[in-house]
């Protein structure tokens, strides 16, 4: 019975040891959430002729007016 609680003493210590990986340095481009700092409940995203992705979405916050965002790589 003590070398069974021995055993399993020694095999959690192990394991929790084991599983505590250093964290990971995040690249400078990651990007924080929330991206978009305003509630958009009716969004789309289309890419244009021109290889640029448009994002508009209808808001009340902004009406009658629809805002339109333009990224060239869907992070600036």
């Amino acid at each position: 019975m003590e070398l069974t609680r021995i055993l399993l003493t020694l095999a959690s210590f192990l394991l929790a040891t084991s599983s505590a990986a250093s964290p990971r340095k995040c690249r400078e481009s990651t990007l924080q959430s929330p991206a978009l700092y305003e509630n958009y409940p009716d969004n789309g995203v289309s890419i244009g002729p021109d290889n640029t992705f448009y994002f508009s979405a209808s808001n009340f916050h902004h009406s009658p007016n629809i805002p339109i965002l333009r990224s060239f790589n869907l992070m600036n």
